[in-house]
């Protein structure tokens, strides 16, 4: 597929978009399409004890949970910064934006980015909760964006990213 082709895409009653390959459509589907262009690279933050942390995080959430965060991640993966502001928005600091996923609790996965190839990669920085104007945990834009300077000195400090089924 071209860097510049159109993809076209199909909602469902649920929600879930898949690629389009057939038609006529269903008539209870929706249709949008994306300029699609080269899939990014996903990273996740390693702490100082070469940890995975997004890992650990995503390990700990309900089975639809992860579901739905790997859905938002696959579609990071493939559209990358197109899918601003709806899905993936800014959090007023310092680069560090959230991808937002729906459901009971909105998680809300900090990440930024590069930081070292801007436009080409994301790295995944924190795994964190949004209730209102709460985060959980607290002060996890100041995290991710510590997270964020640790990767920007030390390149190491990341992996490519481990997805959690």
């Amino acid at each position: 597929m071209k860097a510049s082709a159109r993809v076209r895409y199909m909602i469902d009653d649920s929600g879930v978009a898949d690629l389009c390959s057939a038609h006529p459509y269903p008539r209870n589907a929706s249709l949008f399409s994306f300029r699609h262009k080269m899939p990014v690279t996903l990273y996740d933050y390693l702490n100082s004890k070469a940890e995975n942390e997004f890992k650990t995080w995503t390990t700990q959430l309900q089975k639809v949970e992860r579901g739905k965060l790997n859905a938002r991640l696959d579609w990071l993966y493939i559209h990358g910064t197109e899918l601003r502001p709806e899905i993936l928005a800014g959090t007023g600091l310092g680069g560090i934006e959230k991808l937002k996923v729906k459901g009971q609790t909105q998680l809300r996965p900090l990440l930024c980015d590069g930081p070292i190839s801007v436009g080409l990669e994301f790295t995944l920085l924190l795994g964190a909760r949004e209730k209102g104007d709460k985060w959980s945990p607290k002060d996890a834009p100041h995290k991710a964006l510590v997270n964020k300077q640790t990767v920007l000195k030390n390149h190491s400090r990341r992996k490519i990213h481990e997805r959690v089924s």
